[in-house]
């Protein structure tokens, strides 16, 4: 608190340097503004606001992005007082003219003025289209990705859902009695929420959204629709996601089931409902039903997307994946490797999902007893991880511990005990020195040093294990 009474009185005294028409008053009004607010002292803040919009006004121009700024933090400010909510809107309006002008209508800028003044039409009554058009600029900056990859920016995922839960409030709130499209915009809105907690690992939160939304959209528009669909494939895989196999197999199945009564047999959408329900056979080890499920699958998504799109790597990266589970490695090989080329050509040779496959056809050959081709890939692995990731990443030990195992079975103990001692490190960092993973590093360091007959510093190898 005291350093902003001391900015108040610095401020004052630049004030009183300057003089009220210098190029910088603008500058010290806004300080004196955002000083006082924090003192608590809203009446002088206020003046300081007003005073802050004059001189930069008549300084840079009414239009100029600062100006656009202030007017905004200035609604942001009244919007507290509930006397002054028109005039925090007639900020927000006025703000919105100018970033408008100055960074474009699709702009984060214009997107958060639009949230501010859609909040501010709320309290004084009045429901606008400031809130669509801010959820609209937000879904597109979040959900839009020309590779396929949904962005992760948290900031405007917690905004987006504090704007859809405006929006819901602001449906609930009226008088007019329920009709169908209005239950159905809810709808829409629980959905998309439930995307939103996905993208945030929110599984829970996201089940309860799609929850909401297929008991509406069941209830107004039959079990055969595809938005029903949509919302089934959606809960599945967020059931999936949280572990619950039984509901998230038995809803992944209905939205095949749908889909396969209302759209072509050969759809995108019926191949990624597939894919998903394989990943819940996957996990409860019914390989073979989960290898038919992918190859299916993959089929697909090859007819209507090509030999080179991402979501048919992810699909051929998972079914070398259970392959390889089932010891079916030539199959498994030819699936990562193609999922290789695509990775590779699509997101370059440095991605980190290009990492994660190499480290898979790595484990292949280290089942094949293939060391050399093992330590190889593992090391080209290493390489892209180290490049994307800090350091001390559990990614980043597993390989090392992996590369120290090949280059141990190939009797290169000086290389493979440094790789142990680098993983090991790592391990202890993250998990403590009793994780079930240091305690395994530790019995093959101590094997590598009986090997060498370092029987010193095998035993305490062994002891230290021995103690976990």
């Amino acid at each position: 608190m005291e350093n902003y009474v001391d900015a108040v009185s610095f401020f004052c005294r630049a004030n009183e340097i300057f003089g009220p028409n210098h190029e910088e008053a603008g500058h010290i009004f806004c300080g004196l503004a955002y000083a006082h607010r924090q003192l608590g002292q809203f009446e002088e803040a206020s003046i300081y606001f007003e005073k802050a919009l004059n001189a930069k006004g008549e300084n840079l121009a009414m239009d100029h992005e600062s100006v656009g700024d202030l007017l905004h933090e200035y609604g942001v400010f009244l919007m507290d007082d509930w006397d002054k909510l028109l005039e925090s809107a007639k900020c927000f309006e006025d703000a919105l003219k100018i970033r408008e002008l100055s960074h474009g209508r699709d702009s984060d800028k214009v997107s958060d003025t639009l949230f501010q003044l859609s909040k501010a039409y709320h309290r004084i009554g009045r429901i606008d289209s400031a809130l669509a058009e801010s959820i609209r600029i937000k879904e597109t900056y979040l959900l839009s990705d020309e590779i396929g990859i949904k962005s992760e920016n948290n900031d405007y995922q917690v905004d987006l859902l504090t704007s859809y839960d405006l929006l819901m409030q602001l449906m609930e709130s009226g008088d007019a009695p329920s009709t169908v499209e209005l239950d159905l915009e809810k709808a829409d809105v629980a959905y998309k929420k439930g995307n939103i907690n996905m993208q945030m690992k929110q599984y829970p939160e996201a089940i309860s959204c799609f929850d909401t939304a297929l008991i509406i959209q069941t209830r107004i528009l039959g079990s055969f629709h595809l938005a029903v669909s949509n919302t089934l494939h959606n809960l599945g895989s967020a059931e999936l996601k949280n572990s619950d196999l039984e509901h998230a197999g038995h809803h992944l199945e209905e939205s095949i089931m749908v889909r396969r009564k209302i759209i072509d047999e050969d759809d995108i959408e019926i191949a990624d409902s597939l894919h998903n329900l394989a990943n819940v056979f996957r996990k409860r080890k019914e390989f073979d039903r989960a290898i038919q499920l992918f190859e299916d699958s993959s089929q697909i998504k090859r007819a209507c997307l090509g030999a080179g799109h991402l979501s048919l790597a992810n699909t051929l990266y998972a079914l070398g994946s259970v392959l390889a589970d089932v010891q079916s490695f030539e199959k498994a090989m030819r699936c990562h490797m193609d999922c290789l080329r695509i990775r590779r050509l699509k997101l370059g040779e440095e991605h980190v999902s290009v990492s994660d496959v190499l480290f898979s056809i790595g484990n292949i050959y280290k089942a094949r007893s293939e060391s050399d081709r093992e330590i190889q890939v593992y090391r080209e692995a290493l390489k892209i991880r180290r490049s994307n990731m800090a350091e001390n990443s559990f990614e980043i030990a597993s390989v090392l511990h992996n590369v120290a195992a090949a280059l141990d079975a190939s009797k290169r103990y000086e290389e493979a005990l440094h790789c142990y001692e680098s993983s090991l490190h790592i391990y202890e960092t993250m998990f403590g020195v009793e994780d079930l993973k240091v305690a395994t590093t530790l019995l093959n360091m101590g094997g590598l040093l009986a090997e060498i007959e370092d029987y010193v510093d095998a035993l305490e190898c062994y002891g230290r294990f021995l103690q976990i």
